[in-house]
C-alpha cells in the first residue's frame, strides 16, 4: 500500500527539523557582539523561516531599533559564518521524521525540500544531520531569487522532481508554506509544531498532523 503521490515537498525549518536552538543562539551571540540585549527564545522563535536577512531585521525591530540597509550588510556576514559553523550543535530531526521519509522513498515517493533557508546554509544543515542524498530535490529560495509564499521555489521543485502540482503535496508549519502551495496549486499538510505566530489550524492547510506518525495515515486520506 502507498500513498496517492507522486512527491512530498517538504519546509525544513520547523517542519522536518528542530532547527531553533542554534538559530536563537547564533542570533543572540550576534546582538552581543553589538552590545545588544538577547532575545528569549519566544521573541525568536516567530522570526524563523523567513530568510536570516528577515531574522536579523525581525529581532532589531524587537529591540526597537530598526535597522537599516547599511547596517545589516555590516552584521549579515558575521552572523551567517556563526551560524553556519554552529548549524547543528542542538538542531535535530523532529520525532518520526526520517522514519516517515525513508517509508515513502520505499515507495518511490520523491521526497523534497524547499526551502526559505538559503543554500549556503541548507547544505550544512542536511550534512550535519547525515541527510545527504535523502531529500532530493532541495530547493533554497536563493536558487529562484523568491521566498514563499511566492511559489517559484516550488514550481521549481516539482520541475526537478518531476511531477505536476496535482502529483505532490507540500509539508510545512507556516503561512508562506500553505500560500506557497496555493499558490502552486498543490495541497498542503501543515505540522502543529512549528515557528508559526498563526494558530497551525489557521494556516489554510489542507490537513494537520500534530507527529510525522500521522503523517503517511492523512497522505492516505487525500
Amino acid at each position: 500500500m502507498t500513498v496517492p503521490f507522486k512527491a512530498v515537498i517538504f519546509d525544513l525549518d520547523g517542519t522536518l527539523a528542530d532547527t531553533r536552538p542554534d538559530l536563537h543562539a547564533a542570533l543572540n551571540r550576534g546582538l552581543e557582539r553589538e552590545g545588544k540585549p538577547p532575545l528569549t527564545n519566544e521573541q525568536s522563535v516567530s522570526l524563523i523561516g523567513g530568510g536570516a536577512d528577515k531574522m536579523l531585521r525581525g529581532a532589531y525591530d524587537i529591540l526597537g531599533e530598526p535597522l537599516s540597509d547599511e547596517e545589516l550588510d555590516r552584521i549579515f556576514d558575521e552572523f551567517l559564518e556563526d551560524y553556519r559553523a554552529n548549524c547543528v550543535v542542538d538542531t535535530e530531526f523532529f520525532p518520526g521524521a526520517l522514519a516517515a521519509v525513508a517509508q515513502l522513498r520505499d515507495w518511490a515517493v520523491v521526497t523534497g525540500i524547499c526551502t526559505n533557508k538559503r543554500s549556503s546554509l541548507t547544505g550544512p544543515v542536511l550534512e550535519g544531520l547525515g541527510a545527504n542524498g535523502t531529500f532530493e530535490p532541495v530547493v533554497c529560495y536563493d536558487q529562484v531569487g523568491a521566498r514563499k509564499p511566492d511559489p517559484a521555489p516550488l514550481n521549481r521543485a516539482l520541475e526537478l522532481a518531476g511531477v505536476s502540482a496535482g502529483e505532490a503535496i507540500m509539508v510545512g508549519d507556516s503561512a508562506a508554506d500553505t500560500g506557497a502551495a496555493r499558490n502552486a496549486g498543490m495541497k498542503s499538510i501543515a505540522v502543529s509544531f512549528g515557528y508559526t505566530d498563526i494558530p497551525p489550524d489557521r494556516l489554510g492547510a489542507d490537513a494537520l498532523i500534530d507527529h510525522f506518525d500521522e503523517l503517511i495515515p492523512t497522505l492516505r486520506k487525500f
